[in-house]
């Protein structure tokens, strides 16, 4: 199958799988909420957060590994060896990251806050199985390199389904926080199985590649290489992560929970556009490997505006249709407003532009260079944050992030690529004088339409409405930028079997 069909069938695979994760979560938050309640709920949200930054340990495995092999395709090598000596260094540092990983955890789990007690039994639970289970993650990094994509996201899909699955029947016979902690580690466990027998069976070279001990020479270059992707990974982390922290500890777990209900959508929606960027990251290497400057620069570009395309009609749509949403869905009370709602929106855009940029610097070789730009701009997104919801309260979060990037990442990172490539941010003008009026007329009609009560039968036709008519509205306006990207050249090639014509490949 050719690059393109892989990405297309991956990303088919994986909408899909997400779109199931979408309407299951959506029916089984209210539950947990019932049932745990809304301290014990935000708690675990914290404890969630808290995982994330154990991930930090993992010395850039699973970020490397994937380009790594990428590149090894595009160099046109078939050396065997050389993707085993990869492999097996990963394995061996992320049996050193468990070693990292409960250390620190040990360390963390006696120093919670008083108001977090509750939470040390999951926690001990999800620390555990984060720790075993480290090495594990190599084998979802080895076939996203391999740009087995399907299998991936089906496999992943059927992790978060039975992490879902164990949760709900613990919760229901009264086993409390810890149920989402034994949930969580068997959709942990189930994924990096099959991922595991797959491996086996479709690249048989590798199956006895990761038990050897690589060398230290192999092994010495991979964690150099890694310690960058792990300073940018703290970065990350200090942008993505810390919202909750900073809300449950200067705030309180139950403002977690309306914080995280308002962007709830927002986070599940985003995550797909920034899921569709990592996909085609061993693409990207493969090209970057090729040599070719001018199949670079297209695919770079086509990148930024395809993940602005799929960011700007998820703000559109969700600036009007939000607080109907929640209000339905979980109840008025649940929602922060459309001034929250509007900042969060907004610096998922910004940050998504960002990591378009980031990815093809990645791709490229730009380690370093992204690792001290990431870094200074969580330290000040981090400052921003804490200052401003100190003074403004849960708003200051998104407002410091938009700080941050604004003031660090976008101009650094835009001014490394357009030497690079020469794609600077002329290539969106095209877009952004488009979109600019839709969110405008969308965040004036979200903000005056009233938020539903709980399970309001009115709610639902005004959100389809409300859906539809965005939906329509953007892409018609953005029909002419929408043709400039593999995303047209799919639409057509789609539309072209229906009415039995061929399309005009688009470059």
């Amino acid at each position: 199958m050719s690059v393109r069909g892989r990405l297309i069938s991956g990303a088919g695979v994986h909408y899909g799988g997400q779109l199931v994760i979408l309407i299951l979560g959506l029916w089984i938050t209210p539950l947990v909420l019932m049932l745990l309640g809304i301290t014990n709920y935000g708690l675990w949200l914290i404890g969630q957060q808290l995982l994330t930054y154990l991930g930090l340990v993992d010395f850039g495995v699973v970020a490397l590994l994937p380009r790594d092999l990428g590149r090894l395709r595009g160099c046109g090598s078939n050396a065997d060896d050389e993707r085993r000596d990869l492999i097996r260094a990963a394995v061996w540092l992320s049996f050193a990251q468990g070693l990292g990983a409960a250390l620190i955890g040990a360390v963390v789990w006696a120093h919670l806050p008083e108001a977090w007690v509750a939470l040390r039994p999951a926690l001990a639970i999800t620390l555990a199985g984060s720790i075993v289970l480290a090495p594990s993650r190599v084998f979802v990094a080895v076939l996203q390199g391999e740009q087995d994509y399907s299998f991936v996201s089906g496999a992943q899909t059927l992790g978060w389904l039975t992490a879902t699955g164990v949760s709900v029947a613990l919760l229901v016979v009264g086993c409390g926080i810890e149920s989402l902690a034994w949930g969580w580690l068997g959709g942990q466990t189930l994924s990096p199985v099959a991922c595991w027998l797959r491996l086996r069976a479709r690249f048989p070279a590798y199956r006895f590649a990761l038990a050897i001990w690589p060398g230290r020479t192999c092994l010495g270059r991979q964690a150099r290489e890694g310690f960058a992707v792990t300073l940018n990974q703290f970065g990350v982390t200090l942008l993505s992560a810390i919202d909750v922290f900073l809300i449950g500890y200067l705030i309180g777990p139950a403002a977690v929970v309306v914080y995280s209900c308002t962007g709830r959508l927002i986070l599940v929606l985003g995550n797909q556009a920034q899921a569709a960027a990592q996909m085609a990251l061993p693409t990207l290497a493969e090209i970057g490997a090729g040599g070719d400057g001018e199949q670079a620069r297209r695919a770079a570009s086509a990148l930024t505006l395809t993940l602005l395309l799929v960011s700007g009609l998820v703000v559109s749509v969700l600036l009007l249709v939000n607080g109907t949403f929640i209000g339905w869905w979980v109840g008025p009370e649940y929602y922060a407003g459309q001034v929250l709602n509007g900042f969060l929106l907004a610096a998922m855009l910004v940050r998504h532009w960002n990591l378009a940029v980031i990815f093809s610097l990645f791709a490229f070789g730009y380690n370093y260079r992204l690792t001290l730009t990431v870094l200074a701009d969580g330290l000040v997104t981090l400052g921003l944050s804490y200052l401003l919801v100190n003074g403004v309260g849960s708003v200051g979060v998104p407002l410091g992030a938009l700080g941050g990037v604004a003031l660090v990442s976008l101009p650094l990172n835009l001014f490394a690529l357009r030497a690079t490539v020469g794609v600077g941010w002329r290539s969106i003008a095209g877009w952004a004088v488009r979109f600019v009026p839709v969110a405008g007329a969308a965040a004036w009609a979200g903000a005056v339409l009233p938020v539903p009560a709980l399970r309001d039968p009115h709610a639902l036709f005004q959100l389809a409405a409300g859906v539809l008519g965005a939906t329509c509205v953007y892409s018609l306006v953005m029909w002419p930028v929408i043709r400039q990207t593999p995303l047209g050249t799919a639409i057509g090639s789609a539309w072209g079997r229906v009415v039995g014509r061929k399309p005009v490949e688009v470059s």
